[in-house]
This record gives structure tokens, sequence and C-alpha cells, in this order.
């Protein structure tokens, strides 16, 4: 079952849709996106599922979790990054939390 998602615009850092984030902390280097859950989970072992992309197809993009910024119970950060393994802001940035 998911227990939060979010639709983020990844440039103005607003969500165009959310339940269960309560916030987003954007920081470091390329874009690391820190989702806030509004209720924590039992233990930071579940599942975070993220995407990314932008509306004119400028560029194909994964999600990595950020290993310098483990999950916790109450958040999880991820980067988006090109094919070409660098990390690139993107317009468009989806999570699932699963546990």
């Amino acid at each position: 079952m998911i227990s939060a998602y979010g639709n983020l615009n990844g440039y103005t850092y607003a969500f165009r849709q959310s339940s269960g984030i309560s916030s987003v902390t954007v920081g470091g280097p390329g874009a690391l996106y820190t989702f806030n859950f509004t209720t924590a989970a039992p233990t930071a072992d579940f599942i975070a599922l993220a995407s990314y992309g932008n509306a004119n197809g400028g560029g194909s993009y994964y999600a990595i979790n950020n290993p310098s910024q483990p999950d916790t119970p109450s958040s999880t950060t991820v980067t988006p990054m090109s094919v070409s393994g660098v990390t690139t802001p993107a317009e468009y940035v989806y999570v699932a939390i699963i546990y």
C-alpha cells in the first residue's frame, strides 16, 4: 500500500499534489530532494520509488538514494541523475513511499 506520494515541481519546489508528505527540503550539489513524511514509518526499511522528467522531454533520468543522507523513519532523500551520471534538476519529480 502506498503510504505517501508527491508530484513536485523540481524548479519551484511546490507540490502539484501530495499525500502523507509534509514538506520537501532541497539542498546540496545538483539536486537533492528530501521528502519529509507527515507520519513516520515504523522503521527506515521502506520502499521509496522516484521518477523524474521535463515537459519538453529533454533528457532521461533515474533516481538514486543519496548515501550521505540515509533514509530515516520520517524522510527519504533522492537525487535525479542523467543517464551520463550527472545530478540534474528536473521539472517533474515524483515519489511514492511504500511501507
